[in-house]
């Protein structure tokens, strides 16, 4: 009987081994999140089988789907979905939480998924706050001079997926939806299929069968789309109210994920009251934060302010970073791994502001390199 478990840190590209004791028992924590999480006494595949079948065919009855993407959306055999954690070691090193993943490889909602997802997603990118990538930030970064008057805060929104209230995270699809150009019925449809996937996420973990009861499964493919509506109805509802209350002024506010960054003219005293304002909600939503007037990281970038008010970037890493590059005798092929070094040092060229750092960080580069044969 192994004594370990190996696993992929949740961040960084370490490999973590856990022991078996403190990775149940970290699992078994959670699971005991009676708001989160319900016990089963069986598995409830074949139940959930027949009530997706139900929605489907009534959809091509209607005429709202065809038959061959009924088809595609419908699985004959599916693999009841599994539960593990990834190690948050960025968070702890001794005793590190683990981020719950539900692997849906092969599952019932796994084309159901998909297929929502390639209707969420195009909601997103439309979202203000929406940014696409570390070039996207860098952009929107462009233009702001600091001022004496003006903070750096980021922000991360804790336990995303698994805070989300199942009634909040379909009336926030549903508002994004109806902003499209789709026809009413296909709308009523998609929600419906929403509502089945966040009602019936099920999963095994130690020969046990779970319910999940509030949010959505970190693994669903339409997982992050229905994260950001659900957050972007929120900074629609209560951030830009807010904002617009309060004497200070929010600038270039973006986000990816759960991740946010923006620029705060005005008081400290006034910027403490808004973030106690956001923490203060009926939606479930907890923010931690940083905030400072010199240096603060988002994503994969460090933004460093200068004498001048200027904002220079730089890479930035987390401390429990590793370097997991793919090593020169691995059998993938030879254009892949040449493009490697391309990509690297062009990623380092966007984000470097200075010649200084684009050094510092080229030499920690050919390190890197090198290690890795």
């Amino acid at each position: 009987m192994r004594e370990v478990v190996f696993k992929p840190a949740d961040k960084g590209g370490n490999v973590v081994v856990w022991p078996v004791d403190m990775y149940e028992a970290e699992a078994f924590r959670q699971l005991k999140d009676h708001k989160c999480y319900r016990s089963l006494s069986r598995n409830p595949t074949e139940e959930f089988k027949n009530k997706l079948d139900t929605i489907l065919c009534e959809a091509v009855s209607a005429g709202i789907i065809t038959k061959s993407v009924h088809e595609g959306l419908m699985v004959k055999f599916p693999v009841t979905p599994s539960l593990y954690l990834l190690p948050k070691v960025h968070k702890s090193l001794e005793r590190p939480p683990g981020r719950p993943i539900v692997s849906g490889c092969g599952s019932l909602c796994e084309p159901v998924c998909r297929f929502l997802d390639y209707y969420l997603k195009p909601c997103v990118e439309c979202l203000p706050s929406y940014v696409r990538d570390s070039t996207d930030v860098l952009r929107r970064l462009d233009d702001i001079k600091m001022e004496d008057d003006m903070f750096l805060v980021s922000c991360d929104v804790e336990s995303l997926y698994t805070c989300i209230d199942h009634d909040l995270g379909l009336a926030s699809s549903r508002y994004f939806l109806q902003m499209r150009d789709l026809p009413g019925e296909l709308i009523e449809l998609l929600l419906q299929l929403l509502h089945f996937v966040l009602r019936h996420n099920y999963f095994v973990f130690k020969n046990r069968f779970y319910l999940q009861l509030r949010g959505v499964a970190m693994g669903a493919t339409c997982a992050p789309s229905f994260a950001n509506l659900f957050l972007g109805h929120w900074e629609r509802e209560t951030v830009q109210p807010l904002v617009e209350k309060l004497q200070g002024e929010v600038l270039s506010w973006m986000r990816f994920i759960d991740d946010i960054l923006f620029v705060w003219q005005g008081s400290r005293s006034d910027l403490d009251r808004f973030l106690n304002l956001l923490n203060n909600n009926d939606k479930n939503i907890t923010l931690t934060q940083t905030v400072c007037q010199t240096e603060i990281s988002f994503l994969d970038i460090n933004i460093r302010v200068t004498e001048a008010g200027c904002l220079e970037t730089s890479v930035y890493r987390k401390e429990t970073a590793v370097n997991s590059l793919l090593h020169a005798s691995s059998f993938h092929p030879g254009h892949q791994k040449r493009s490697i070094p391309i990509g690297k040092f062009l990623r380092a060229k966007r984000i470097c502001t200075s010649k200084q750092d684009f050094d510092k960080e080229s030499q920690i580069l050919q390190e890197r390199f090198t290690q890795r044969g």
